[in-house]
C-alpha cells in the first residue's frame, strides 16, 4: 500500500521543523560551513536509521513513511521543550543578576 500525499507532506514538514530547530541553533552559535552541514546530516540520523530498522517489520511504504514522521514529530517536540525550557531558564537566570 503506498502512502497518501497527506502524509508525505506531513513528515516532509515536520522533517523541516527538525531540521530548522537544529540549523537555528547551530547557526544562532556562530556555526559556519561544514559545521552547517554536519548539523543537517545529524537531523537527519535518527529519522533515517528509525525507519530503516523498521523497515524490517513495515514491509508497506505507508508503515515506513508513517515510522519516518512520528521520530520527526517526537524529535521536534523534543526540541520544542528543551529549546523552551532551557531559554526560560536562562532568561531567568539573568534577570536574577
Amino acid at each position: 500500500m503506498t502512502a497518501s500525499i497527506g502524509l508525505w507532506l506531513a513528515a516532509v514538514i515536520t522533517f523541516a521543523l527538525h531540521a530548522g530547530i537544529n540549523m537555528t541553533v547551530a547557526i544562532s552559535a556562530g556555526t559556519k560551513g561544514s559545521g552547517l552541514i554536519g548539523t543537517f546530516l545529524g537531523a537527519c540520523f535518527w529519522p533515517v536509521v528509525i525507519t530503516a530498522l523498521s523497515a524490517n517489520w513495515n514491509k508497506t511504504q505507508k508503515g515506513r513513511v508513517k515510522v519516518f514522521w512520528v521520530t520527526c514529530l517526537v524529535l521536534v517536540l523534543l526540541s520544542a521543550i528543551t529549546f523552551v525550557s532551557v531559554g526560560g531558564y536562562m532568561d531567568f537566570v539573568r534577570s536574577r543578576r
